[in-house]
């Protein structure tokens, strides 16, 4: 009876280990990206702002924005005519956010990365519009090299204005969805006494710094002042204290982008970096045909090192249709000078349920039964 008394132990231990199995961050390599695995599927909607964050199925999110380097490939294995406009000039002459140079002529463009203020590969991409990342998915769910942009995740097949289509079943990159990022950057199921709930920052913090390094809940963002600096605000989009420089001047000359995962003590609760800072990233509404914009970005402020309530976690922009009206806008004009645009890619990659542990579990427990009787121990 002790025998099966402990086993009975071991195996209550392998079911509570169970329950925790998707809350624990998982890593895993796609494509030459590094995903993290968002699991604790079902959680509920934050309860406040508008209602986001529930997702009831498991996803994996890149740890990362999709840099400047991974997005250079992509222009060199397809842009070359560029009849879809990947490249954006921008990338290569905003020097705030550059890290492109594009040479040659149409038919034979050639891109490559520039040394802006230290070399740019590893930094964001920006300047996205939502088409361009639904291509960047495409390429990436066909292999990448010569892969399709038309077809893959999304059926675009030449389109370059109208409402956004849904993602393909069994799609396997593509731009998240807005409940996908917002549970990514701001979910943590261990808060409010294991009941779960959301952060004010991706950072799994409810105050953010701008010291680049290990110390938790620091990002790129602005530290602002109150009453703003002489100078601050306008069209420059921030006041105060702007993270690379730490200084309260801006310059349309320097490089304001940190590497990704430069501040690698703020983390979100599912591992990934820079959701809040760096550049501001695109996410989807199913069924609705709208481009989100989410995160804050270099050049918006985070006053005094607290949150401010319309840049934080229940913050958003959208814009539904395509083409040049204004607020409905979603090419890049629609987010410069203020938020130039990133985007991170999602993958589905399914992961162990609580149920496959836990049969796991009852057949370690069975065996080590069979084993022990056959040496008439049991």
């Amino acid at each position: 009876m002790a025998l099966f008394a402990n086993l009975f132990v071991v195996f209550a231990l392998i079911v509570a280990m169970s329950s925790k199995a998707c809350s624990t961050p998982i890593e895993f390599s796609q494509g030459g990206m590094t995903f993290v695995e968002v699991g604790d599927p079902g959680n509920a909607n934050t309860q406040y702002g508008n209602y986001y964050g529930a997702v009831n199925y498991s996803f994996g999110i890149g740890k990362y924005e999709v840099t400047i380097e991974q997005y250079c490939e992509f222009l060199n294995a397809v842009a070359k005519s560029d009849q879809y406009g990947l490249y954006d000039a921008r990338m290569g002459t905003n020097l705030n956010v550059a890290g492109i140079s594009r040479s040659g002529s149409s038919g034979a463009y050639a891109f490559s990365v520039m040394d802006n203020g230290g070399n740019s590969g590893n930094r964001p991409i920006s300047y996205m519009s939502a088409l361009t990342a639904m291509r960047y998915a495409n390429w990436m769910s066909n292999g990448k090299g010569s892969g399709s942009t038309e077809t893959g995740a999304y059926t675009l097949n030449g389109q370059t204005s109208g409402l956004l289509p849904d993602r393909n079943p069994n799609a396997g990159f593509y731009v998240p969805t807005e409940n996908e990022w917002y549970k990514s950057a701001y979910y943590d199921p261990m808060i409010n006494n294991g009941a779960g709930g959301y952060h004010n920052f991706a950072t799994q913090g409810f105050q953010l710094g701008n010291i680049i390094g290990s110390e938790p809940n620091q990002a790129n963002v602005a530290i602002a002042f109150f009453p703003p600096l002489e100078g601050g605000g306008g069209s420059t989009g921030y006041f105060g204290v702007l993270s690379v420089t730490q200084v309260a001047t801006y310059d349309a000359n320097q490089n304001y982008l940190t590497d990704v995962g430069a501040f690698g003590g703020s983390p979100s609760f599912y591992g990934t970096f820079d959701q809040d800072g760096n550049v501001s990233e695109l996410s989807l509404v199913p069924g609705a045909g709208i481009v989100v914009l989410r995160g804050l970005s270099w050049n918006q402020a985070n006053d005094h090192g607290g949150p401010r309530l319309a840049m934080y976690s229940y913050s958003r922009e959208s814009w539904s249709g395509f083409g040049s009206n204004g607020g409905f806008d979603i090419t890049p004009d629609a987010f410069p000078p203020l938020i130039p645009s990133g985007f991170r890619l999602t993958y589905i990659q399914p992961v162990p349920e609580p149920s496959s542990v836990v049969l796991a579990g009852v057949g370690v427990c069975f065996g080590i039964v069979w084993h022990l009787r056959r040496r008439g121990v049991a």
